[in-house]
């Protein structure tokens, strides 16, 4: 930090198959444009200073040392995964470097014990993914009727990803089916359904199957 000048750091792949997973820095660089149209930071630009690690664990930890060491950094914002961040982690502990909304749903960084954050430099905005799945879980056992379908949806669509990877179909399939089975699901009211509902999990469960063999096929 400057008089004049502050300098951030942030990473990510903006090369390899991980690649699009690099478009969070487009956001990065539109608000740190928009602080400094605005003035700055009591009256200091931000220099953005962003390095490509591919998705690479290896490569984070050396473009995360450069930065801090070679560029000197005041902070680090964004960098996208958890393997990368874990990667990392121990070192931006060690030299006291605040780190600011990593793109990653692990606990490592926002763990407490004893009253403490484990990563006292880490500031994470991103969901961690236990929190979600008790969300998820604590809706359906209220909502059972009107979530069931959607949470098929959801479920549906990820399996599909990977058949459409392997086998080259399109998604539609499955969206398909995923919608008829949250349409089922709502018809019967408000009140507790379990039959019909078990009911109609036997039958998504057979049309997947009919799914499955179509896509082999």
């Amino acid at each position: 930090v400057t008089k004049t000048k502050i300098k951030l750091g942030t990473w990510g792949p903006q090369s390899g198959p991980a690649q699009f997973w690099g478009n969070v820095m487009v956001g990065i660089e539109a608000a740190v444009k928009k602080a400094n149209a605005e003035g700055g930071i009591n009256g200091r630009q931000i220099e953005l200073i962003k390095r490509d690690d591919a998705y690479e664990p290896a490569r984070t930890k050396l473009v995360v040392k450069e930065l801090i060491e070679r560029q000197g950094v005041f902070a680090l914002v964004g960098g996208v995964g958890t393997p990368n961040g874990l990667a990392i982690l121990p070192d931006v502990i060690a030299n006291q470097i605040p780190w600011v909304s990593p793109s990653t749903g692990s606990t490592a960084f926002s763990q407490v014990k004893n009253g403490k954050l484990v990563s006292p430099t880490v500031f994470a905005t991103y969901t961690n993914y236990e929190n979600r799945i008790e969300v998820a879980a604590a809706s359906r056992r209220q909502h059972p009727e009107t979530l069931q379908g959607r949470c098929r949806v959801h479920q549906l669509l990820l399996r599909s990803r990977g058949s459409a990877g392997r086998h080259g179909r399109s998604q539609g399939v499955w969206q398909q089916s995923a919608t008829r089975g949250e349409s089922a699901a709502r018809t019967h009211g408000n009140q507790p359904r379990v039959a019909s509902l078990e009911a109609a999990r036997v039958r998504r469960g057979s049309r997947r199957a009919v799914h499955r063999r179509q896509l082999r096929h």
